[in-house]
């Protein structure tokens, strides 16, 4: 039988190791694997196969007296470490011929090495010992692993009476008091902790000892060091601890196989207010930005930037329409020029993960689900889940921040007292802040540097730049080619939300806005709705932009765009919810001037009867009384003749008056030119 060195096999139920052999003696050297410190034995090769033949003797697979490889020593530890390492070179160096490992020549190098390390002879016998049975691995003659009892509590005593030992009794009150006063929403320091604990201690044990804050705190370290998730999750709650607490491992390309497989969508209100496109006085708050983005190629799918409130079911649906249409089109619509191969991605993918914020109304889900694709929910407050859309957002405001005002100065959106408000220097509008945000996207797609992406081999073997584009690109042509696409009409009717309107003589009213088509006028809708009366019909639209909503006519497969009136084309590019903002504002306006007719009103009804009545007054008193109701009404029309006669002779009388006036003042001009002469002129 093959016996190799480290072997371990088992005779009589004792384990051995072994450690050597004298092939000129065909003697085979063991060590029993028990605990303690002993010397190997020596047995010789013949009689052990014959142990191993007869069955006696059998070899042990596992090696479970390894002793673990500690990676980080102390300095006496090493120290240590460097003392053995020489003492068991000096013992084979000087045991050429096996010396070493027989009884009977081994006390003449056992002196030698007591003489040289001055050491004891039992310290020579535990570190070849070990050495031995730890298969002569020089790196692990310091366990520091079996030092000092590890899990046992030790009995700890003082020479100083004043110093009170920490027992088991002490330990349970510093645990109850830890839990009732450190580990709460108070978030009480430790020190705070102890004091409330001592005082509720003496309040129980009057007189007694007590231990120090010192003890406290060690005990503190080490009552909670294997319940911090409790100590997190109580003083800061389960957000806190799901944001810091949480293990990170993985990749988030592990479970994505091609670019159109898995998107991101996530939202985040920008650090930025703005102010209203119609009235820049009007400061609208800070506006919510959705986005989209591919988990292969870290490329933004789409964004969307609205004033609707954060997490709303028309914002998400927004996104997702941008995310599955065409983005040259998007870009025009804000007056932004690109090339198709820019921004070239419209297809559905297979999944959609989200945490579920954004996802929260069941319309939306059964409409996404409805195009084919799964959703995939990430545990509330885990933004890790979703790294790469959570770092674009930071790179966003990275970008903009430095050239915009009305930044939020601090993450409580506080002002600090003397300081000027940061919202009154906001003048950018939604508008204007989607198109900064639509140039940082194409920047991100068509020029950022991933440095960090797992590279799948793009760089080296493909000569591809870790750039989102053209690691899109690749992807497609490598990993899967046909992308799933469905037409626009079918993405908005599915998407977009809808609502009944009103179909009225001037157009169809949605939003107090009236809309009309050439599909509509060709219908008759509006010449109906006047001579039979206003009726309803459903549309779909876009809450980003009233500019043109959308009827699903009776097939449901095909959309009729329907366009703001001229008269309202002002109102063009205003999302719904600055519209109500706006209308709001006109109410308020309109109200105050409400007010201000009525008081306006009031001063009219008491000048007119002020007039009214004076004239009563002179009526009475110069009215003849002698004539009679018959002959007063006889002649009103001759009556009407003088007067008219009456205020054409006084009319012209007051413009004769003028022109003298303004003969005597020309007169007047041409006396100073005569007088004057040349100089005048």
């Amino acid at each position: 039988m093959l016996f190799k060195e480290n072997m371990i096999f088992e005779l009589n139920e004792i384990q051995y190791r072994i450690i050597g052999s004298d092939e000129k003696n065909e003697d085979i050297f063991i060590i029993e694997m028990k605990r303690g410190s002993h010397w190997n034995n020596v047995i010789n090769r013949s009689k052990l196969e014959d142990y191993f033949n007869k069955k006696l003797a059998k070899e042990v697979l596992t090696d479970k007296y390894s002793v673990a490889y500690e990676t980080e020593l102390s300095e006496k530890a090493l120290k240590k470490q460097r003392l053995y390492r020489e003492i068991i070179a000096f013992i084979l160096k000087n045991s050429m011929n096996n010396e070493i490992f027989y009884s009977n020549s081994r006390k003449l190098i056992i002196d030698t090495t007591i003489s040289k390390f001055n050491i004891s002879e039992s310290t020579i016998k535990r570190v070849f010992s070990r050495y031995l049975k730890n298969g002569k691995v020089i790196s692990r003659l310091v366990n520091l692993n079996n030092c000092g009892g590890k899990g046992k509590e030790r009995k700890i005593t003082y020479k100083d009476e004043d110093i009170v030992a920490v027992d088991e009794q002490f330990r349970k009150v510093f645990k109850q008091g830890i839990n009732k006063y450190y580990n709460t929403s108070k978030k009480n320091s430790i020190r705070v902790c102890y004091e409330l604990t001592i005082r509720d201690y003496l309040r129980q044990n009057k007189d007694a000892k007590i231990p120090s804050l010192k003890q406290f705190y060690y005990w503190h370290n080490k009552l909670i060091e294997n319940d911090k998730k409790s100590v997190i999750t109580k003083r800061y709650g389960d957000r806190i601890y799901q944001q810091t607490g949480t293990a990170i491992v993985g990749s988030s390309m592990q479970n994505t196989l091609a670019p159109s497989d898995l998107y991101e969508v996530d939202s985040t209100i920008l650090d930025l207010y703005i102010v209203s496109s119609m009235n820049r006085s009007l400061i609208l708050g800070r506006p919510v930005l959705y986005m989209c983005i591919n988990v292969y190629s870290r490329l933004i799918v789409s964004v969307n930037v609205t004033i609707e409130p954060f997490n709303s079911y028309t914002g998400m649906q927004t996104l997702l329409v941008n995310a599955f249409t065409d983005k040259v089109k998007y870009c025009k619509s804000f007056g932004i020029d690109i090339k198709q191969e820019e921004w070239d991605v419209k297809c559905i993918p297979n999944r959609i993960l989200t945490d579920r914020g954004e996802l929260l109304s069941g319309n939306i889900e059964n409409a996404i689900t409805n195009l084919g694709i799964i959703i995939q929910n990430t545990p509330p407050y885990s933004g890790q889940k979703k790294g790469i859309i959570e770092k674009s957002f930071e790179r966003m405001h990275s970008l903009i921040r430095p050239f915009l005002e009305g930044w939020v100065e601090n993450k409580f959106n506080k002002i600090e007292r003397g300081n000027v408000d940061y919202r009154l220097r906001a003048n950018v509008n939604l508008s204007e802040i989607t198109k900064i945000i639509i140039k940082c996207v194409l920047f991100n797609n068509n020029h950022h540097v991933l440095n960090f992406y797992e590279s799948d081999g793009l760089d080296i073997e493909n000569d591809i730049a870790k750039i989102p584009r053209l690691i899109w690109e690749y992807g497609v042509k490598q990993k899967k080619g046909l992308l799933r696409e469905l037409a626009e009409d079918v993405v908005k009717i599915n998407l977009l939300p809808n609502r009944e309107v009103t179909v009225t003589a001037k157009g169809v009213r949605f939003n107090k806005l009236y809309y009309v088509s050439s599909y509509s006028l060709e219908q008759g809708w509006h010449q109906k709705a006047r001579l039979d009366g206003s009726f309803k019909i459903r549309i779909s639209y876009n809450p980003n932009d009233l500019t043109e909503i959308y009827y699903i006519k009776e097939d449901g497969m095909t959309v009729d765009t329907l366009i703001l009136v001229t008269h309202l084309s002002h109102y063009k590019g205003l999302s719904e919810e600055e519209l109500n903002k706006i209308m709001e504002y006109e109410k308020t306006l309109n109200k105050k001037a409400e007010e201000e007719e009525v008081n306006a009103k009031i001063e009219l009804y008491n000048e007119i009867e002020n007039i009214a009545g004076k004239a009563k007054i002179e009526q009475e008193r110069t009215k003849d009384k002698s004539i009679s109701k018959t002959a007063r009404l006889r002649n009103i029309r001759d009556n009407m003749e003088v007067e008219r006669e009456h205020y054409r002779k006084d009319n012209a009388d007051s413009r004769e008056c003028n022109i003298d006036e303004d003969d005597n003042e020309l007169g007047l001009f041409e006396d100073i030119a005569n007088e004057w002469g040349d100089e005048y002129e």
